[in-house]
């Protein structure tokens, strides 16, 4: 059983919240939470029609890390995200055209590129 959290119900949001409910062996639960949670229901309605499939959303705004409240780490781990020193740095890009499972990025990005989107899964049992 693993849980995902994806903040942000853009166009990203909305293509990985797409992908995890096309794979409820891989996740079995999932929320979707952003500033505007209109978008996000908007996007839950998208996957049920799509998938079958009923996802959670949640108002939250990522800007303010307290609000997220994020679930203690279980004893002996430690939640780690990508750096810079891991060779993860922020980048603007462009985007063009997108849909439910796809975002085109006009511009930002070399061929060869990885990209890290920010979700977090874990398997505990602690609440979101």
């Amino acid at each position: 059983m693993a849980r995902v959290l994806i903040i942000g119900a853009g166009g990203v949001g909305s293509v990985v919240a797409h992908k995890c409910a096309q794979n409820p062996e891989v996740f079995t639960e999932i929320m979707l939470a952003s500033r505007t949670v209109s978008k996000c229901d908007a996007i839950a309605a998208s996957i049920k029609e799509r998938t079958g499939r009923i996802i959670e959303t949640a108002r939250v705004n990522a800007d303010d890390v307290p609000e997220l409240d994020l679930p203690d780490p279980m004893p002996g781990e430690k939640r780690e995200y990508p750096s810079e020193k891991d060779g993860y740095y922020p980048v603007i890009v462009s985007t063009g055209l997108s849909d439910a499972q796809n975002v085109e990025i006009t511009s930002g990005l070399e061929d060869g590129d990885t990209v890290f989107v920010n979700y977090t899964v874990t398997e505990s049992g602690s609440s979101w």
